[in-house]
């Protein structure tokens, strides 16, 4: 079968099944279905990494390409790396196309969607992809799940799409270099080397995005202003099972109600709202997963008087119920979102 992407364009059909335990396979279950061509492998060049996490460049087929329909089914987490060559994307049923060019990197989880990507022929198209499920995500995660900014909490749901760039840092750039031109090595060390590559790839993009939630921009605050704020911080951890109100802690750490709502969320990341969430949410799951009380306690020790308002409060953050985390020890991560 010969093709001629000019005239008629190449169909893309995606689908991913969330890896069970035990499960062989590398790539966890992610399939592509391209028709319209054979060289299927000109396309894409997968590399297998570790159980969760999957590695994939593009091959010189790409440049053959013009038009590519795709259809998602499901989707596991992605990062894109585009290190040369430009593409954009038009989600059907929305008015905005995306434009992806060189020197830019994106995570996406784009569920239930269909579409077209449109790439110009003129230049080599270059993108490194990093594929995961959510599960493998969490746990590089866990640990500083309070600093991680909406973007790549959102991630972490199955029922969101998701998708935002950001620039290549020189860092990413020299990896993305070595990975499409890799050093040779036996077969057993190659694995190694795209193993530790992915890995080191995984984590300067992560922690790109927690330096651009960082340097937000933001207004000038005094000493005076900071310590006070740190002050409303330390009270809230204290009382948040039954916090004060704004303006009565603005009153209480002498500050403005303004100037705390803005300086707060300057300091910490997010709201003063979402903290008192946060450690809500934060302390019901150790509760329920270290210390084994009921749903009902649960809600009660963190100050929630209606159990059902605790059980979709819990259950949008961590996108499972305290019920389930009481009978199952397969999930181990605490995916908070930012407010």
């Amino acid at each position: 079968m010969s093709l001629d992407a000019k005239t008629r364009p190449v169909a893309v059909s995606t689908d991913y099944i969330e890896p069970v335990k035990g499960d062989s396979n590398i790539l966890d279950r992610c399939s592509y279905d391209v028709r319209g061509t054979m060289a299927t492998h000109d396309l894409v060049r997968f590399f297998k990494v570790k159980t969760g996490l999957a590695m994939s460049a593009t091959g010189s087929g790409y440049g053959k390409l013009s038009e590519v329909e795709y259809e998602t089914l499901n989707a596991p987490v992605s990062f894109y790396f585009i290190l040369s060559g430009r593409f954009s994307i038009r989600v059907r049923g929305k008015a905005r196309e995306i434009d992806l060019n060189a020197g830019s990197s994106i995570i996406s989880s784009m569920p239930g969607t269909t579409g077209r990507i449109t790439i110009p022929p003129q230049k080599a198209l270059t993108v490194v992809e990093l594929k995961m499920d959510r599960t493998f995500l969490h746990t590089y995660l866990e640990n500083c799940i309070s600093n991680v900014p909406p973007e790549i909490l959102h991630l972490l749901d199955p029922g969101k799409r998701v998708i935002a760039a950001q620039p290549l840092s020189r860092e990413i750039t020299d990896l993305l270099v070595q990975i499409v031109h890799p050093p040779v090595y036996t077969a057993g060390v190659m694995t190694l080397f795209y193993e530790s590559r992915a890995l080191d790839l995984l984590a300067l993009q992560l922690e790109s995005f927690l330096r651009a939630e960082k340097a937000a921009p933001g207004f000038d605050l005094s000493a005076s202003d900071v310590e006070r704020i740190h002050a409303a911080h330390d009270l809230l951890l204290s009382e948040f099972r039954d916090p004060p109100t704004i303006s009565t802690l603005a009153r209480i750490c002498g500050i403005n109600e303004f100037k705390l709502k803005k300086g707060f969320k300057q300091t910490f990341g997010m709201t003063i709202f979402g903290f008192i969430k946060q450690q809500k949410m934060k302390t019901a799951w150790d509760l329920i997963k270290d210390d084994g009380i009921s749903v009902t306690r649960a809600a009660s020790e963190v100050g929630y008087t209606n159990v059902s308002h605790f059980i979709n409060a819990f259950r949008r953050r961590f996108s499972i119920n305290p019920g389930q985390l009481k009978r199952s020890w397969k999930i181990r991560e605490i995916p908070v979102k930012n407010q």
